[in-house]
C-alpha cells in the first residue's frame, strides 16, 4: 500500500556568490546565461529526472555533473552555477547562505510502501517520525 508522506517544494538555488543573489525579482529566463548544476546519472529512477527537464540553459555545455549532494551544494554555494531540486532542511540553507526560488508549485510526492496486510514495525514508525520532524521546516 502506498501512504503519502508530505510535498516536497522543488526551487531554483543559488549561493551568494551568484549576481542575482542580491536580485529584488528574479525571473526563470534571468538563468539562461548561467550553468546548471546536476547529479551525475540516474541514483534513483530510470526516467528523466525532474530538475533536468526543467533545465533553463539549452546550451548542453553548461551543465555541471557532480557526483552527490554535498558536491551540488558546495559549488552551487562558491559559484554563479545554479541547481534545481527539493527544498533543503533550513539548517542547510543556512549553512551554505542558500536562496531559494520557488517554482509555482512544483514539488515531489514523499510516500512510503508497505505491502498490503503488513504490520508496521516500531522501527518503521520511529523512521516515520523522524522523516516528519525533518519536513516540518520544509
Amino acid at each position: 500500500m502506498v501512504h503519502p508522506i508530505a510535498k516536497v517544494p522543488i526551487v531554483l538555488r543559488i549561493g551568494p556568490k551568484h549576481p542575482l543573489y542580491h536580485k529584488a525579482e528574479i525571473k526563470l529566463s534571468d538563468f539562461a546565461n548561467y550553468t546548471f548544476v546536476d547529479y551525475e546519472g540516474q541514483a534513483f529512477s530510470n526516467y528523466i529526472k525532474l530538475q533536468s527537464s526543467l533545465h533553463l540553459n539549452p546550451d548542453a555545455s553548461r551543465i555541471a555533473i557532480v557526483p552527490d549532494r554535498l558536491s551540488k551544494s558546495q559549488v552551487v554555494a562558491e559559484s554563479t552555477m545554479y541547481s534545481i531540486g527539493c527544498k533543503l532542511p533550513p539548517h542547510l540553507n543556512h549553512r551554505y547562505a542558500f536562496r531559494n526560488i520557488p517554482l509555482d508549485d512544483l514539488h515531489y510526492d514523499l510516500l512510503y510502501i508497505v505491502r498490503e496486510k503488513q504490520q508496521m514495525t516500531q522501527e518503521m514508525h520511529r523512521y516515520l517520525e523522524l522523516v516528519n520532524r525533518e519536513l516540518e521546516n520544509l
